[in-house]
């Protein structure tokens, strides 16, 4: 375990993931995490009983959420998908310190999802998920297509009159 901690500290120092990680903020409060996280789980290693702490379990549920858009709708390169895994198997121990099982299977299933080891129920569900989002962003016009649009027009407009 101190090794997947010194592994995701060391890519954090790093910033090897400026795509993924797109401020100073994020950087803090993941490193902030995965330090709160290792202090819990040598108290526990140590036999000391530890509580479900609500500051990192509120992180954990947003780099999660941030971790599941990423790995079901961006292609990663091995690099950065065996950072999330490490961070994964991080909350993943500390959920099981703290008993929670269902957030737990939150991060087998995108563990899972990252090694392409899907149940199928869990693959039907992924790809509702998907489909909902593809089918909001095909109604989506961004502003600028719309200015896009007007402009194209009225240049044809222009080409139109004698």
């Amino acid at each position: 375990m101190n090794e997947v901690f010194e592994r995701v500290k060391g890519e954090l120092k790093a910033r090897k993931f400026i795509p993924l990680i797109l401020s100073k903020d994020f950087i803090k409060e993941l490193w902030g995490t995965v330090s709160d996280i290792e202090k819990e789980i040598r108290k526990a290693i140590e036999g000391e009983k530890i509580e479900k702490d609500d500051k990192i379990y509120e992180s954990i549920k947003k780099f999660r959420d941030i971790f599941r858009e990423r790995i079901v709708r961006e292609p990663l390169s091995p690099n950065l998908a065996k950072f999330i895994r490490d961070v994964l198997t991080i909350f993943y121990n500390y959920l099981s310190a703290v008993d929670d099982q269902e957030m737990k299977e939150e991060m087998l299933i995108l563990v899972r999802l990252l090694d392409g080891f899907l149940t199928l129920n869990e693959a039907i569900a992924i790809s509702r998920e998907l489909i909902d989002y593809l089918r909001r962003m095909m109604y989506y016009s961004p502003p600028y297509v719309e200015l896009s649009k007007h402009y194209l027009e009225t240049l044809l407009n222009e080409c139109e009159e004698p």
